[in-house]
């Protein structure tokens, strides 16, 4: 599951998406929340992202661990591609003060801290 940064007109609250994941996805967010290690809202919200799509994922999501071990590099590729396909989505990090490689090592971690600790 990638988080894709939507373009609007109004800037997004990153901090109620937070909230958000906390209503819909409990289990994980008491997990997670205690070992995020970003303060900037954008980057939280990409850190649990990242690692609810490997908590919560299915079959699909199952081949994804192994390979961002293996090969983190194409792993970043990947999630850069889904995550920035937009003018908007450049736009959002930008408003949020941060650049693209923050935002992909946020969700990358996040996506790590999943697989470590995904339901089996």
């Amino acid at each position: 599951m990638a988080f894709v940064l939507a373009p609007q007109a109004a800037a997004i609250d990153w901090s109620a998406e937070e909230k958000r994941y906390l209503r819909f996805y409990p289990k994980f967010m008491k997990i997670a929340l205690p070992q995020v290690p970003y303060r900037n809202p954008l980057l939280r919200v990409m850190y649990l992202s990242g690692g609810i799509g490997m908590y919560y994922g299915g079959r699909e999501t199952w081949s994804t661990c192994p390979l961002i071990r293996k090969d983190p590099q194409l792993a970043n590729k990947v999630a850069a591609a889904q995550i920035f396909h937009t003018p908007g989505d450049y736009q959002e990090a930008r408003n949020a003060h941060v650049t693209k490689a923050m935002v992909v090592t946020a969700y990358h971690r996040g996506v790590l801290l999943g697989c470590s600790s995904r339901r089996r």
